[in-house]
């Protein structure tokens, strides 16, 4: 699993997780306008609106038929709510990928959650060390 994506200028978002093993690319934004403002810029046409107070995990749809998974994870969000929002993605990432929410594939889920939560967590650690340095 690789940690870096491109990002363009008309991208708000905070870092990309990525999931090279099942060709996924999650955007992490701070609010729901960061996210509108990015998926418009890429061609995405109806949103999943949210008002989240405390995080959200988003499955948007383009005009073409593609989806995007994302995640919307406020400053103030506690980590509690970071692994909630990962096992969100998890199950997004499954249904995408047509895989059986079973108990044989939990372990799988149980992977894909850790990793998510994993780099969610360094997401916003390193954006609370730059917000401290500015």
């Amino acid at each position: 699993m690789s940690k870096k994506s491109r990002k363009s200028k008309n991208d708000r978002w905070l870092d990309v997780i990525i999931i090279d093993v099942f060709s996924m690319q999650i955007p992490v934004f701070l609010n729901q306008e960061d996210k509108n403002h990015t998926l418009a810029s890429r061609g995405f046409t109806s949103f999943q609106l949210h008002s989240p107070i405390h995080g959200a995990a988003c499955r948007d749809y383009c005009d073409d038929g593609s989806s995007l998974i994302s995640l919307i994870i406020p400053p103030n969000s506690e980590p509690s709510t970071w692994a909630h929002e990962a096992v969100h993605v998890a199950d997004f990432i499954m249904d995408t990928l047509g895989m059986d929410m079973e108990l044989g594939n939990t372990e799988t889920r149980a992977y894909i959650t850790g990793y998510v939560f994993n780099r969610v967590s360094e997401i916003m650690e390193d954006y609370h060390g730059q917000e401290e340095k500015a």
